[in-house]
């Protein structure tokens, strides 16, 4: 169980416990929390699901993210829904 120490602004110290550990952003050198996962869907239909940073996420539309390479790769288009 890995246990993470914090501090309050007010100085207060603590200690917080949790059964797994967050996952980390997968961009080469970054070891931030993830809050994302890339969105691109890939060829067999699943979607990418690279863990990312909010610095390495970024927004091609509402609660859509790229990871860096298939945002090179697209160029930042969001994909077309094949059913829309």
């Amino acid at each position: 169980m890995p246990c993470t120490p914090f501090r309050t602004p007010d100085g207060t110290t603590g200690i917080v416990c949790t059964s797994r550990r967050r996952p980390r952003c997968s961009a080469p050198g970054c070891n931030a929390p993830s809050g994302f996962q890339c969105d691109h869907r890939e060829k067999s239909g699943k979607t990418c699901d690279r863990h990312l940073c909010a610095a390495h996420a970024h927004q091609v539309g509402d609660d859509m993210h790229f990871c860096p390479t298939h945002l090179a790769e697209t160029g930042g288009e969001r994909q077309r829904d094949l059913f829309a």
